[in-house]
């Protein structure tokens, strides 16, 4: 019976998780919001968004495909007033947006001179920071590590305004 009234809790307690999100959509926005999968706790917007965004090229061992590099949007308050926010379960609004195509958008940014650079992960690891638009798709957000994250896919670079090689502090991702 001891068995019975924990996965009752159990239960209980996942449902509480289950909650579904509500978001702070602008009236102009091209994202809409899509669907939500594994359990409500990620949700998925539909649409093509053009951002300007400072952007950081760092390595890491859990690339989202696998090419060692992450690349790391981190777009100022007049751009973030343009995604959906969550405004109930962790309300972050999206300050740092991680790349689902980190790779190949990291090789159209840099060099494979200075991406070899970035790929040694080292103590004090090597960076490229920049700033310019990217036109992205399939945004999404979730908890992981008990944090919110947020994620796209650049379809483009439509055009690139800045690069410091070695420059800014690395970013953490979950």
């Amino acid at each position: 019976m001891k068995h019975m009234k924990l996965i009752v809790v159990l239960l209980l307690g996942c449902s509480y998780t289950m909650a579904k999100e509500v978001y702070d959509i602008p009236i102009d926005s091209s994202l809409k919001y899509s669907h939500s999968a594994y359990g409500g706790m990620w949700d998925y917007f539909s649409g093509e968004h053009l951002i300007s965004s400072k952007y950081t090229i760092q390595g890491s061992f859990n690339s989202p495909d696998q090419s060692g590099l992450i690349v790391i949007l981190t777009p100022d308050l007049s751009e973030i007033s343009k995604l959906p926010s969550p405004i109930r379960i962790k309300p972050i609004p999206p300050k740092k947006i991680e790349i689902s195509n980190s790779g190949e958008i990291a090789r159209k940014l840099a060099p494979s001179s200075e991406l070899d650079k970035v790929l040694e992960l080292k103590e004090h690891p090597y960076l490229i920071v920049g700033e310019a638009q990217f036109l992205i798709t399939n945004f999404s957000t979730g908890i992981e590590c008990d944090y919110r994250e947020y994620q796209a896919k650049a379809i483009a670079i439509v055009q690139q305004m800045e690069v410091a090689k070695n420059g800014g502090k690395r970013i953490n991702v979950c």
